[in-house]
């Protein structure tokens, strides 16, 4: 389809738009993704939105998963694993990719959209041949596509390097920090633009805040496992010293605050991490239990939204429970395990209140209470601006 057709397409009627992801995974952060960028899509337009997940196929964006079983749960060690085993455990995987689903997900679509998220990254190639044999359907099928929205990791095997430009030869590519932009040019991928992460959009998504009960002096915690960190990054402490910073920033908030939320975005790992060690830690410590709150595990976008409301205090480190406390203007200190989180608050002027594990835990309650409120309004509407172009037609 011509970018002109699809101009004229886009003023007379709906718009047929697929989106590809991974929102259906257990760390509703990526759902959170997912529904932002649809949540967006429609406040420029009224369109049809269907989605897909790279894994698990056609998924209803409201979704809510089912209560997890943690009995014949292993908690995955820290260890470095071996790249090329897992690599071609990968693509042995590749012949359950259901084509002919996605062939007919994508048949009266005028547009996909692969994103947001962090999706151009060499995890043993788990995403990029996914994603090689979703593009070739599509360059098949002779249908229009674009990244959007996609965080890009820094280092790339030979094979997933040569995936990589396979995959986003001559289309669009969209990033959300200028860190992903320097990562996909210094890989070879030159065609490329920057906008924002989908995710400072979440504030505009309904939701019911008058449903959480908020005491009056309250924080919440939003955590995340260790050995999660160093899976994405070259993060080096353990999950015992990680532990030890966080409870003792959880007794120095039960001096100031009366109730302490502790939370998470749905991630396996991240809730058993928090059960597991923080939890009995806290126990051995003394701190009065009904003072601290350990909330669920998160089984929809919603839970993170409902967290988030449950104080104006929030300190968080995932990058999915750090975008949608800041959209919702709360005061929040984001906890820097990667380079990726401090290039996007960069991208948002938002770094003033960035901390990492070397941070004097004592001092994090005062820095949360004096911590400031920003506003990402400027923000979405530029990230608005960029997507109605990109609907509209717009040559790249």
């Amino acid at each position: 389809m011509k970018h002109n057709d699809f101009f004229i397409i886009s003023q007379v009627h709906k718009v047929k738009i697929g989106i590809l992801g991974v929102g259906y995974s257990l760390n509703v952060g990526d759902q959170l993704i997912a529904k932002s960028l649809g949540v967006s899509i429609n406040s420029i337009g009224q369109h049809e939105i269907e989605y897909y997940d790279l894994h698990h196929g056609r998924y209803h964006i409201d979704y809510q998963h089912k209560p997890y079983d943690f009995t014949n749960y292993t908690f995955p060690k820290e260890k470095n694993r071996s790249y090329y085993i897992r690599f071609a455990y990968n693509l042995f995987k590749v012949k359950k990719i259901p084509k002919d689903d996605f062939e007919k997900f994508i048949e009266e679509k005028d547009l996909i959209i692969i994103g947001g998220g962090h999706l151009l990254i060499d995890n043993f190639g788990d995403f990029l041949i996914k994603l090689s044999v979703y593009c070739s359907i599509l360059r098949k099928n002779k249908k229009r596509y674009i990244f959007w929205s996609v965080g890009v990791g820094k280092e790339f095997s030979l094979f997933s390097r040569y995936i990589l430009k396979g995959v986003t030869k001559n289309i669009p590519v969209y990033v959300r920090d200028l860190g992903s932009l320097n990562n996909l040019i210094n890989n070879g991928v030159l065609h490329a633009k920057n906008t924002y992460d989908a995710a400072i959009s979440s504030a505009c998504i309904e939701f019911k805040a008058e449903s959480v009960v908020r005491p009056n002096r309250s924080v919440t915690l939003f955590i995340m496992d260790t050995n999660e960190c160093k899976r994405h990054s070259d993060f080096k402490l353990d999950r015992n010293e990680t532990a030890k910073w966080w409870i003792d920033v959880i007794g120095s908030m039960l001096e100031r605050f009366d109730t302490i939320y502790v939370s998470n975005n749905g991630s396996i790992s991240d809730v058993y991490y928090i059960n597991n060690i923080v939890r009995p830690l806290c126990s051995e410590n003394g701190y009065p239990s009904e003072r601290i709150v350990f909330n669920e595990k998160a089984s929809s976008y919603k839970d993170v939204l409902r967290y988030s409301e449950q104080s104006d205090f929030i300190v968080a480190q995932r990058l999915h429970s750090i975008l949608p406390c800041l959209a919702r203007k709360k005061r929040v200190v984001a906890i820097e395990w990667d380079k990726k989180v401090k290039n996007i608050l960069d991208s948002l002027g938002a770094c003033g209140n960035l901390i990492s594990f070397d941070y004097p835990s004592d001092q994090v309650v005062n820095l949360v209470t004096e911590s400031k409120v920003y506003s990402l309004d400027e923000n979405v509407s530029e990230y608005n601006a960029m997507l109605f172009k990109l609907l509209a037609g717009e040559p790249f």
